[in-house]
């Protein structure tokens, strides 16, 4: 990666039953709760793509398998797609983070997926 734009990184996960939203399982079920999951991850990416002159990259954490979701929505959305290293959370983060030196006076942004009230600028 040898951009020097600001980088707008979405964190997210493959939505898949049982991997997702656990605490919301007893209500909604495995499937309930992965379909919650994605409807929140489509509209972080959807507003996160409308924020002007950015790389936008997609850190996806794809558990077991294909991440087809993080993929089409990478493509629908043109976000670089990356496999979300191993590790706790902060150093998942730190990695993305690292992954391009920021260039003077151009910050790096990362955002979680399930973030109902971001919009737009």
């Amino acid at each position: 990666m040898t951009d020097a734009r600001s980088r707008l990184i979405v964190f997210a996960r493959e939505p898949r039953p049982g991997e997702v939203k656990t605490r919301l399982i007893p209500a909604l079920g495995e499937v309930g709760a992965a379909k919650v999951y994605e409807r929140l991850l489509r509209r972080a990416v959807a507003a996160a793509s409308a924020f002007g002159n950015m790389r936008k990259e997609l850190w996806c954490d794809k558990g077991e398998g294909e991440p087809a979701v993080c993929r089409r929505l990478a493509a629908q959305y043109g976000f670089a797609l990356y496999d979300q290293p191993e590790g706790d959370l902060g150093t998942r983060m730190y990695r993305a983070l690292s992954a391009q030196p920021p260039a003077p006076g151009r910050p790096a942004l990362l955002m979680g997926s399930d973030c109902p009230g971001f919009s737009a600028p």
